[in-house]
């Protein structure tokens, strides 16, 4: 024979609890389980590249940033130029859907000099490559002596991207090239 068991009717309280954990249950972004956005494109022949600076030195780490075609977003890869041992390292910037092309190219410009202007796009999500950031080659094609207290090894690098999912769109991977200036005579900062 089974008991009755005493029910409890439902408070106020427990209606708001549970409709507001069902609420940020449905907020919540599983691992995983993201989609994919539609791929899109580096605009390759828009790529900017620096390495030179106005300081003491001819040449510093290489920069070459790639806008997203379609997007308002900047692909941004670094190379150091300390070593022979050439490494780099990247970061995908993705910007609010509203930020205007102007305000990107003004944070693009911040990243390279001394972020003269504080009014520029930020952005919403920012994806470390890692290892989607592959290193193919690196050959030496020369030296610089741009000054005469400082010496540079040319070297010609080849690096590969692999897919990079955001939020709202897939990077397509590519493969690209740049030079870095290899500081091999001079003071180092």
């Amino acid at each position: 024979m089974k008991k009755d068991r005493p029910t409890k009717p439902f408070t106020a309280t427990a209606l708001v609890a549970g409709a507001l954990g069902l609420f940020s249950l449905g907020a919540c972004k599983l691992q995983g389980s993201a989609a994919e956005g539609p791929p899109a494109d580096a605009a390759v022949s828009e790529a900017q590249t620096v390495s030179s600076y106005f300081s003491i030195y001819a040449y510093g780490p290489t920069k070459v940033m790639y806008p997203v075609e379609g997007q308002k977003a900047a692909l941004l890869l670094e190379f150091p130029n300390e070593s022979k041992s050439i490494s780099a390292s990247g970061k995908l910037f993705v910007f609010a859907e509203d930020a205007s092309e102007d305000m990107i190219q003004v944070w693009w410009n911040n990243q390279y000099s001394d972020a003269l202007f504080p009014n520029v796009a930020k952005p919403v999500e920012t994806i470390t490559l890692g290892n989607r950031l592959e290193i193919v080659s690196a050959e030496m094609t020369g030296t610089e002596r741009p000054r005469e207290d400082q010496s540079y090894d040319v070297m010609a690098v080849t690096y590969r991207i692999a897919n990079v999912p955001t939020e709202r769109f897939t990077l397509e991977g590519f493969e690209g090239e740049t030079t870095v200036y290899v500081m091999m005579e001079g003071k180092r900062p």
